[in-house]
C-alpha cells in the first residue's frame, strides 16, 4: 500500500462515522455466524433428542410384550395349580396365546432400537439372542409344560404333578429375571451412539454385558447358560 494510500485510510479510520460503520459491519458478521452454529447446534441436540426418545420408546414397548407374556403365562399356572373351571382356563389360555403372538409378530420392530447404537456383528447377535435363544430356553419350554398340564387337566390327571416335571416355576422366574437384565441393557444403550466411545471401551462394555446375560439367561431347566 502507497504512503498516500495509508494516509487516506487512516483520515478514513478517524471519521466520527468509522467506529458505528466498523461496529456494525462486525456484528453483522460474527452474529451471523454465531447464530447460525447455535441454531444448527440446536437442531442438532433436538434430532439427537428425538432419536434417543423414540428408541427408549421402543424398549418400553419390547418391555411391555416381555411382560404382558410372562403375567399371562403365571396367570393360566395359578389357575391350573388352583383347579380352575374349564371355562376359566380357556380364556385365560386364549389370553396367554394372544400376548404370544403379539410377542413373535412385534419383537423385530421394537428391536431396531438397538440398531443405530450397536455394532452390526453385536446388534444381529444381540436380535438372536432376545429372539431365538430367550424365547428357545424359555418360552417355548413354558408353552409346552402348560399344554402339557391343560391336557392332564382335561383327562384327569393330576396337573400339579406336571407343572412340577416341567419346572413351570422355575422357568417362569428365569424367563422374567433373562427379561429384566436384556430390558435393563437394552434401555441403557438406548441413550447413547457407538461413536461416542473407544474401541477399548467399547471392548469392555460388551464383555461386561456379556458376563451379565449368560448369568440373568441361564436356563433353570438344562442348566445351559448364555453365550
Amino acid at each position: 500500500m502507497s504512503e498516500p494510500e495509508k494516509k487516506s485510510l487512516a483520515d478514513a479510520l478517524k471519521h466520527p462515522m468509522a467506529n458505528v460503520i466498523i461496529g456494525f459491519l462486525l456484528t453483522g458478521v460474527l452474529g451471523g455466524a454465531l447464530t447460525n452454529y447455535y441454531t444448527t447446534k440446536r437442531a442438532e441436540d433436538a434430532r439427537i433428542q428425538a432419536q434417543v426418545l423414540a428408541r427408549k420408546e421402543a424398549v418400553i414397548k419390547l418391555t411391555g410384550l416381555n411382560a404382558e407374556q410372562i403375567a399371562r403365562a403365571e396367570q393360566l399356572i395359578t389357575a391350573l395349580e388352583g383347579g380352575n373351571t374349564q371355562k376359566d382356563l380357556s380364556e385365560l389360555a386364549e389370553l396367554y396365546q394372544a400376548a404370544n403372538i403379539r410377542w413373535r409378530t412385534e419383537t423385530s420392530p421394537a428391536l431396531t432400537a438397538a440398531r443405530e447404537v450397536l455394532p452390526p456383528d453385536v446388534y444381529y447377535s444381540f436380535r438372536a439372542r432376545v429372539k431365538t435363544e430367550f424365547r428357545a430356553r424359555f418360552l417355548q419350554p413354558l408353552r409346552s409344560c402348560l399344554s402339557k398340564s391343560q391336557e392332564a387337566m382335561t383327562q384327569g390327571q393330576p396337573v400339579a404333578d406336571v407343572l412340577a416335571s416341567c419346572q413351570a416355576r422355575e422357568l417362569l422366574e428365569g424367563a422374567s429375571t433373562c427379561s429384566d437384565a436384556l430390558m435393563d441393557l437394552l434401555y441403557e444403550i438406548a441413550g447413547g451412539t457407538i461413536e461416542n466411545h473407544s474401541e477399548e471401551w467399547i471392548q469392555e462394555t460388551r464383555e461386561r454385558h456379556r458376563q451379565r446375560l449368560k448369568k440373568a439367561c441361564a436356563s433353570p431347566v438344562d442348566g445351559t447358560s448364555g453365550s
